[in-house]
């Protein structure tokens, strides 16, 4: 006879980056303080065993920049910043975004903790910008 023992998971649950269904559109919204505009891509970080009403827990707002590019308009994990899960949110978007045609992501980054999840991911200014402003890019 064979015994498991279980032992508390210090991993983190398992989540799913995806595009924003419709009917949670709203839910998102809330989550990222303002609403959606037109062709803007919303993504949200969900567990994936949640009721589809549950807020998210950390939602992306993007839009295409050209034909190469993406800028990321939002990366939010509501009112109580989370780093971790911030972390974990661009992590996703961005091994999503690989998936596409695009070959560079730009965001504003006004917060310096987000600031620092993005240069963390290998984000950085574009040549001849100050490497202290928060306008930055990443090559995928």
């Amino acid at each position: 006879m064979t015994s498991m023992h279980t032992v508390p998971s210090e991993t983190r649950p398992p989540m799913l980056l995806r595009t924003v269904p419709a009917p949670t559109l709203a839910c998102a919204e809330s989550l990222a303080g303002r609403r959606a505009g037109p062709d803007e891509t919303w993504w949200e970080l969900v567990d994936p065993a949640a009721p589809e009403h549950q807020v998210p827990a950390a939602v992306a707002v993007t839009r295409a920049d050209g034909v190469e590019a993406v800028r990321v308009h939002v990366l939010s994990t509501g009112p109580v910043h989370n780093g971790p899960l911030l972390a974990r949110l661009l992590s996703e978007l961005l091994a999503a975004l690989r998936r596409t045609e695009m070959t560079w992501v730009q965001m504003v980054a006004e917060e310096p903790t987000t600031r620092d999840c993005l240069r963390a991911d290998g984000f950085g200014p574009q040549a001849g910008q100050d490497p202290d402003d928060g306008d930055l890019s990443l090559l995928l």
